[in-house]
C-alpha cells in the first residue's frame, strides 16, 4: 500500500497546484485514496475538498471472506470472472491474462492484508455504496463515517459492485454531485 501510495503521490505533484481537487476511490482505489488524503496532510499539502469513497467496507473492518491473492490461478481467474470487473476477452486470453496476472495479484494482495486504525482526516467524506453489492455490506461501507474529522454523507445506487462500470448514469450523477460539493 505504502508504495502504491507513494508512486501516486508522486504523479500527482504537478497537478497538486492549489486549484481545487477532489478524490475519488472505487473498492481497493477507496482505501488507496484514504492513504493518500493521509500521505497529503502529513506532508502539509493542500487537501482534496472531499474524499469519495465508493464500493469498500471501513479500512479497519477486516477483509470478510478468504485470501483471494494466494489462490491458484484458475480458480484465482475464476474469482475474477465471479466479480465481474474484467472483460471476458481479457480473461479468455492467455497473453492477456499472463500480462494482467502479476498486477491483479499485487492489488488482491493489499486487499487481503492492508489494516488501520481509524484516523481521521480533516476531510469530507462522502461514501457511496449499493445493496445490491455481494461483496460489500452497506454498514461496512458506512463505517467511513468514523474516517472523517469535518462531515460525511452518504448516497446508495443501484448495481453491483462494479457499478461505475455497468451504469453510465452513475458518471452523471456523481458529476452533479461534484458540483454540488466544489
Amino acid at each position: 500500500m505504502n508504495q502504491m501510495v507513494r508512486g501516486i503521490h508522486k504523479a500527482l505533484q504537478p497537478y497538486l497546484d492549489g486549484k481545487p481537487f477532489s478524490i475519488l476511490g472505487h473498492s481497493l482505489g477507496a482505501r488507496v485514496a484514504f492513504e493518500l488524503v493521509k500521505r497529503l496532510q502529513r506532508s502539509g499539502e493542500a487537501l482534496p475538498r472531499r474524499l469519495y469513497v465508493s464500493a469498500s467496507r471501513a479500512p479497519h473492518l477486516a477483509t470478510l471472506r478468504n485470501p483471494t491473492s494466494t489462490l491458484p490461478d484458475e480458480m484465482f481467474l475464476e474469482k475474477m470472472r465471479q466479480m465481474g470487473g474484467m472483460p471476458e476477452s481479457i480473461l479468455a486470453d492467455p497473453e492477456q491474462v499472463a500480462l494482467y496476472l502479476p498486477s491483479l495479484r499485487a492489488d488482491f494482495r493489499i486487499v487481503d492484508t492492508y489494516r488501520t486504525r481509524v484516523t481521521q482526516v480533516p476531510v469530507p467524506i462522502h461514501c457511496i455504496y449499493s445493496r445490491e453489492d455481494e461483496h460489500i455490506d452497506p454498514d461496512d461501507a458506512l463505517a467511513w463515517a468514523a474516517y472523517s474529522g469535518k462531515g460525511f454523507a452518504s448516497q446508495e445506487v443501484a448495481g453491483g459492485h462494479f457499478y461505475i462500470n455497468d451504469r453510465s448514469d452513475f458518471w452523471d450523477g456523481f458529476a452533479s454531485t461534484l458540483d454540488r460539493h466544489n
